[in-house]
């Protein structure tokens, strides 16, 4: 049977309808399927990047506090030793007073006083010099490594002979004799395993 022009015009639109439904089905809908899928693994891909930033953040900051709290504990056992350390401190007091410009006369520790959770150990220095030596051994006494407080300070005139004082006279620096008490501390070893240890006074 031949067909007319007209027939031969429709059966084309439906071939063309009918290739264009087969590519939707065979092309064009499994690619946006694999795209959906791309879509998917890409966004799954994005959030395993951001734990693991925040997993990297957190190791980081982890690593950074337990840096900072050895430092603390080590600053901390410098300040507040579980032993009196009496040469250490001496020799580092010897060389402060040689900074400032002093004369080192005496040094003369005491009994230490027990508190709750520590000693507190008195020791009483003698020095001479000039009144702007002794102001500025007060401040590098601030700035030591151990814990110190001062709890008694006297000046007195210091003894010249007259060579010495003909010196002083003319240069207005008058000697002097001063008198520091300070304490420093240590942890008591006993009350120290039975009960949480209080903050040593501030220095002064």
């Amino acid at each position: 049977m031949k067909l007319n022009s007209t027939q031969k015009l429709i059966a084309v639109i439906v071939g063309a309808v009918i290739l264009a439904a087969l590519a939707v089905f065979l092309i064009i809908v499994p690619q946006l399927s694999a795209m959906g899928r791309l879509d998917t693994q890409i966004d799954q891909s994005e959030q395993d990047v951001a734990a693991a930033r925040t997993l990297l953040s957190q190791r980081q900051q982890i690593k950074l506090n337990s840096s900072q709290t050895e430092t603390q504990l080590l600053r901390l056992a410098n300040e507040l030793p579980e032993s009196p350390q009496l040469p250490e401190f001496i020799i580092e007091l010897q060389d402060t007073i040689n900074e400032s410009g002093l004369e080192f006369s005496t040094l003369e520790p005491t009994e230490p006083v027990a508190n709750q959770g520590y000693k507190a150990i008195p020791i009483t220095i003698t020095v001479a010099g000039t009144w702007q030596d002794i102001v500025d051994l007060m401040s590098r006494l601030r700035r030591i490594t151990r814990q110190v407080r001062i709890t008694e300070f006297s000046v007195f005139p210091g003894e010249v002979d007259a060579a010495a004082e003909t010196t002083s006279t003319v240069s207005g620096a008058i000697p002097l004799r001063a008198e520091i008490v300070v304490e420093i501390y240590t942890i008591d070893p006993v009350t120290s395993q039975e009960t949480t240890v209080p903050a040593a006074p501030a220095a002064q």
